[in-house]
């Protein structure tokens, strides 16, 4: 008589994160999700989103918030219109758009924009700068455009700044400023400043220029110095760090590498001093020097799907609270940004997901705010075309509309294939056999029910199947309910977890699947 093989337990867990690149089969980590993150190395679903204004007057391309007396104030650069709305720190509640386009200003489909805040000791206000340049279809774009500014929490129209007696203040990469210098950068490498403390004088004592390096510069961010203000600049084919050193000099400029590029110039994100970009070949990071950012979780799939024809609409934004880095891109053919490729830094693992509402376009985290704003790029057929601006990781739904509805948010994740056919290391033996699964025991923080199928194939270029979805109610009803029974069989093994209920919610703990050794079929 044959001896009854003993069932066994297994944990219904994965490696931390999501793998793209490499077979199926060769992942350990997990292998699909939709709207779901990695904390404490197990996943949940990503929180909710909602309006806050379904208005803005085109595509926004870059975000600006500043905070002050219990306020932010929102500046938003589309193509047609620089628009600013103020919103309560502690309710969200906002005012209504203020119309800040600047006079003579020309709607460009073309444009990007870059912001950048100082205070003005000439008038005791704090001023915020706007750079608009037609660099869309080609970064490197040459034409030189004014540079705006005002009071950043006037009403007033921007307005360009003042052209000097020898030169134009213009620009054709953007602005930064670096108290208490404003700095002007662009094509073949030029650098310029303002005298210190005029932001609006670039011919006064103290101010400058320089061509550190011959490549057009694209981006810039203010850096620690050693001995005053300093500042990183990236070209399109190299980083250059620059430092005050006063006298007739006032900057001197190092390149710390010739041997780098940037995707697009809004794809850099700062956290903690430490920079972090997407190149034109993978991701990389600044602490001091150079050095990639390792990712062999989805990289070759993020450049594989990236539609290059609309790299510059590439842009980067951090969420601290789950120690997330998210470079939005546009997936295959899609004109704007419809997935987020995300880094998790502590756990030093990535994953993605596909952007809510066909995309994003622009977004931007203010720490006194304490939430992501994020810029919509489909237009409300209501509100005449506009477009909407939405606070991220906020609640369990998406709440939207003209009268603000709330709506199931879908999320999922698929573990590895779990089997015996594979060795686990290369020498050691595997067997041929399937397995048999008759029951999970569910373990997750989840509100709302939870449906959970089982994916199975009977090799690795086989058909799958699928078994369920199987009902896991949020608060069990009898004692049947507290397990889920499952009666399925495959080789190459994995479960699926989804949510798509209002209010819906889970957090994984240690689910478990009870299985025993099957039959050796080898074929579908």
């Amino acid at each position: 008589m044959a001896q009854e093989r003993e069932p066994t337990t297994q944990l219904m867990v994965s490696s931390p994160g999501m793998s793209r690149d490499g077979t199926q089969l060769a992942r350990d980590t997990y292998n699909d999700a939709l709207w779901c993150r990695w904390y404490q190395k197990l996943p949940r679903k990503m929180l909710g989103y909602r309006e806050q204004l379904r208005a803005l007057e085109g595509v926004v391309r870059a975000i600006d918030i500043f905070s002050e007396n219990g306020y932010s104030y929102v500046h938003t650069g589309s193509a047609t219109a620089v628009q600013r709305y103020a919103l309560n720190n502690a309710t969200g509640q906002t005012t209504g758009l203020i119309d800040r386009t600047p006079p003579g200003y020309l709607s460009n489909a073309q444009m990007s924009w870059q912001f950048t805040e100082m205070f003005n000791v000439q008038d005791s206000t704090t001023s915020i700068f706007a750079s608009a340049t037609p660099n869309m279809p080609n970064l490197g774009s040459t034409e030189e455009l004014p540079v705006y500014y005002g009071d950043i929490v006037g009403v007033g129209p921007l307005v360009a700044i003042p052209d000097g007696t020898v030169d134009p203040v213009t620009a054709s990469g953007g602005c930064c400023a670096i108290g208490p210098f404003l700095f002007l950068y662009g094509a073949y490498g030029v650098v310029k400043w303002s005298a210190p403390g005029a932001p609006l004088d670039f011919e006064g004592v103290g101010s400058g220029d320089a061509r550190p390096v011959p490549a057009k510069i694209v981006r810039a961010m203010p850096l620690r110095g050693q001995s005053g203000p300093a500042i990183i600049l990236w070209s399109l084919d190299s980083v250059v760090i620059g430092t005050f050193v006063g006298g007739a000099d006032v900057f001197d400029f190092t390149t710390v590498t010739t041997n780098g590029s940037i995707l697009s110039s809004n794809s850099v994100i700062e956290h903690n001093g430490v920079y972090y970009w997407a190149t034109t070949s993978g991701f990389s990071m600044f602490n001091g020097v150079v050095r990639d950012l390792p990712n062999d979780f989805n990289r070759q799939w993020f450049f594989k799907n990236l539609n290059l024809a609309q790299r510059q609409k590439v842009f980067a934004m951090k969420i601290p609270r789950w120690n997330e880095l998210w470079w939005c891109f546009p997936f295959g053919a899609a004109d704007e940004c419809t997935y987020a490729c995300i880094y998790n830094w502590n756990q030093n693992v990535w994953y993605d997901t596909v952007l809510p509402n066909g995309g994003r376009s622009a977004g931007m985290y203010e720490f006194v705010f304490n939430f992501p704003l994020m810029a919509g790029v489909v237009a409300n057929e209501d509100t005449s075309g506009g477009y909407s601006l939405w606070q991220h990781e906020f609640g369990l739904n998406e709440v939207s509309g003209p009268q603000p509805t709330a709506k199931a948010i879908k999320s999922y994740y698929e573990t590895s294939e779990f089997n015996f056919v594979a060795p686990p290391q290369p020498g050691q033996l595997g067997t041929g056999r399937a397995t048999s699964y008759s029951l999970m025991e569910p373990d997750f923080d989840q509100v709302g029910d939870l449906m959970f199928s089982v994916i199975s194939r009977a090799n690795a270029r086989a058909p799958e199947t699928v078994v369920g979805p199987v009902v896991l109610p949020a608060v069990p009803t009898h004692p049947g309910e507290q397990i889920a029974g499952i009666k399925a069989t495959g080789r190459l093994t994995r479960f699926r977890i989804e949510s798509n209920t209002l209010d819906g919610d889970y957090v994984t703990g240690s689910p478990v699947v009870h299985s025993q050794p099957g039959d050796s079929r080898r074929t579908g």
